[in-house]
């Protein structure tokens, strides 16, 4: 994650008018402007930790519900 955002520029956290959103399913690092290849492998590789922390906090609320 350092090296990511090592490599983002810089965002003024000012609002600019923008109201972009991106939806649910799409892919964000495209939004970013990530090009397509980069931007589908970041995707992934997101989508694989959101499995794996969704799958350990269900983990362990079926062991704290015993």
């Amino acid at each position: 994650m350092s090296k990511l955002k090592n490599e983002l520029p810089k965002i003024d956290s000012q609002f600019h008018g923008s109201s972009h959103i991106t939806k649910p399913g799409d892919n964000i690092y495209l939004d970013l402007g990530f090009p397509p290849e980069e931007a589908a492998k970041l995707y992934d590789e997101s989508q694989i930790k959101i499995a794996a922390a969704l799958a350990m906090r269900q983990k362990k609320s079926n062991q704290s519900g015993k």
